[in-house]
């Protein structure tokens, strides 16, 4: 799979996801709020297009071995999930500084619906946000897409990284987050690619969501005063560093060769 294949079927994903929220929009008032709504059409999307990847591009691979759903070195799955949440405070930092410098315009989208949610609703804003949706994502873009693009690109793995972490950061819209989210895909591409197995992505992907989940349960606690910040920057370094260390082991290593 080329950059440019890679481009397109992201594109036509992403499209397709507006597509359908589109019509969920037209057919009943208020759906654009609804968060049911908008992670069902964001599955349905790109469930379509992770088949239409594994038709085109691998029709009789296995999709464990395709998307990279292999075991890897143990120590990494509760190192990623920790990283994870550390990188949730500086990164939102940064983000509440850059908006606060070139404003929204208007109130986060998931912010305004757990506002407005019922404990019911809370419940499944909280399980798509971080649960469902970083599995998604990361199926499209560091399972479907990532491993195709560096066999085809010579085993490029950071050009890989550079590619796929540019077409997460675009498909998220709000320019204002896309330094933050740049941070993070590169962070996710890069665990991806040294675990050799797409599940420490995945559960880093979790533990930060789980964390902005977490700001809006507690809105009185102040998370990005900056001894906080401070904190979970270094910690994130000190978990950075434990996993590339965690890596260079035999089962991280089995699982890149059995990707190639």
């Amino acid at each position: 799979m080329s950059a440019f294949a890679a481009t397109g079927w992201t594109f036509a994903a992403h499209l397709a996801f507006i597509f359908l929220l589109g019509i969920a929009i037209s057919l009943r008032e208020g759906a654009q709020r609804d968060i049911v709504t908008q992670g069902g059409s964001q599955v349905i999307a790109y469930s379509l297009g992770l088949f239409a990847i594994l038709r085109l591009h691998a029709p009789g691979a296995s999709i464990r071995q395709f998307l990279g759903l292999r075991a890897t070195s143990w120590g990494v799955y509760p190192l990623a999930l920790l990283l994870g949440m550390a990188l949730s405070l500086p990164t939102s930092k940064l983000y509440e500084l850059i908006i606060t410098r070139y404003p929204l315009g208007h109130e986060s989208g998931i912010s305004a619906m757990w506002v407005e949610a019922t404990t019911a609703r809370r419940v499944a804003i909280a399980l798509f946000v971080a649960g469902i949706g970083p599995i998604v994502e990361e199926t499209l873009f560091r399972g479907a897409l990532f491993a195709p693009l560096r066999r085809s690109d010579g085993a490029s793995a950071w050009r890989a990284i550079g590619v796929i972490s540019a077409l997460f950061v675009m498909v998220h819209l709000t320019w204002q987050a896309f330094l933050p989210l740049a941070i993070v895909a590169v962070v996710l591409g890069f665990l991806r690619w040294r675990a050799g197995s797409i599940v420490p992505a995945m559960l880093l992907h979790i533990g930060y969501n789980s964390m902005g989940i977490g700001e809006l349960m507690l809105p009185n606690v102040e998370m990005l005063s900056v001894s906080w910040v401070v904190v979970s920057s270094a910690a994130a370094a000190l978990l950075f560093a434990l996993v590339v260390i965690v890596c260079r082991g035999p089962r991280a290593a089995a699982a890149r060769d059995e990707e190639l």
